[in-house]
């Protein structure tokens, strides 16, 4: 019986917390995302704002998915057909999408803030996410990368996330075109997640940012970051001079006219971390890390490196937590695209909000999400078809 209760309990809790969060989501995006529409307009931007969280939510496109939730919905409800729902997106402007968007973003994490969430110096990582395109490669910000899913094309995005458990938010996330340099996006970047209060005590980026512009601009940055170390000739000599008891050696990406320098902090694999094969060559056998940490912890505290670089995995996982809170399409519009996006990264925080709100509630730590993303989804449909009332018999 009182486990029956609690659960009954929990049920409740969540159901308000989602109601709550359900309100503030709508809110926040009818305050800073509005669709220009004709006077005689049978659709308020409150209609399109609403369909744009079920469509994103359901992971479905516009024509199907409208049609779907018109059929779920009474007749009295406004829901437009796909056609008109992207007619009144493709009328906003670029600027007005990502403005729109990133300020509805920001009050996410200025409510979070006045719960001190930000408080302590955080861990965060620097990573791009890519969408894959079909169609022509000449298309606006569509570039070229490793092939993935059939294709080589794809709209690619950079974001600056905080990788911590209990506090796992994406800051701050911008395109990347063929123009963009990586040192720059990740100065942007990291200057934007300050801008918000973020005081970070950590950086940490995959290998494709072991470059020495990258690694240059951290410096001047002065934060502390944790790179995997691309094995180049030069890495690879080290490695074939690794010696056990000093596992850190001062080294140079570049030449003495062009350079970085940094710690090499050199590992062995242990036997079950080798790859299964005839012969091992040295790349086999080591890996490093490129940081500017200090080398007394390669001493004291010899696992810490690697075991602090695992929390990166958190900003594959926050891509992939937005890849099922995103609208889909196969438009080649941008803007289109861009706001699905956007949206994806914004309920994706808010999902994060919703939980650190039910673990208020049910008076327990925040270290991993009790609300799965799912029934939040299922949550809020409810809400849009039903309203904010009890749960219909």
């Amino acid at each position: 019986m009182r486990s029956c209760a609690k659960t009954a309990e929990r049920k409740s809790k969540e159901r308000k917390v989602s109601g709550k969060v359900f309100k503030f989501t709508a809110d926040l995006l009818n305050k800073y995302l509005q669709f220009p529409s004709a006077k005689n307009s049978l659709y308020s931007s409150s209609d399109i704002n609403q369909c744009l969280i079920q469509l994103s939510l359901s992971q479905h496109y516009a024509e199907s998915g409208l049609a779907d939730l018109s059929e779920k919905c009474a007749p009295s409800s406004k829901v437009p057909t796909g056609r008109t729902f992207r007619g009144r997106i493709e009328r906003l402007a670029e600027k007005q999408i990502r403005d729109a968007l990133i300020q509805a973003n920001d009050q996410v994490l200025l409510i979070l803030r006045s719960y001190s969430i930000f408080r302590r110096r955080a861990v965060v990582a620097i990573d791009y996410t890519r969408q894959p395109f079909y169609g022509d490669p000449d298309t606006k910000n569509v570039i070229g990368g490793r092939q993935d899913r059939g294709t080589t094309w794809g709209y690619t995005y950079a974001s600056i996330d905080i990788v911590e458990a209990g506090r796992r938010l994406t800051i701050y996330s911008c395109t990347v075109n063929q123009f963009s340099e990586k040192a720059e996006i990740v100065r942007k970047l990291i200057f934007e997640a300050r801008a918000r209060g973020v005081h970070i005590s950590l950086v940490l980026l995959d290998r494709a940012f072991f470059t020495i512009d990258v690694i240059a601009t951290l410096k001047s940055l002065s934060v502390y970051f944790i790179i995997p170390a691309v094995k180049n000739d030069k890495v690879k000599e080290a490695m074939l001079n690794y010696d056990e008891e000093q596992q850190v050696k001062r080294f140079t990406l570049g030449n003495k006219r062009k350079g970085a320098a940094f710690n090499l902090y050199l590992y062995k694999r242990l036997a079950d971390q080798l790859p299964k094969k005839k012969k091992l060559t040295i790349s086999d056998l080591y890996f490093g890390f490129a940081t500017n940490l200090p080398r007394s912890l390669a001493t004291r505290l010899p696992s810490f490196i690697p075991s602090e670089y695992r929390r990166r995995w958190g900003i594959e996982t926050g891509y992939r937590m937005q890849d099922n809170a995103q609208a889909k399409t196969t438009s080649t519009n941008y803007k289109l695209r861009l706001l699905y996006q956007m949206v994806s990264v914004l309920l994706y925080n808010v999902w994060h909000y919703a939980n650190f709100l039910l673990c208020r509630a049910l008076k327990k730590t925040f270290d991993k999400p009790l609300l799965t993303l799912t029934r939040l989804a299922v949550h809020f449909e409810g809400f849009f078809i039903g309203g904010l009332g009890p749960p219909r018999h």
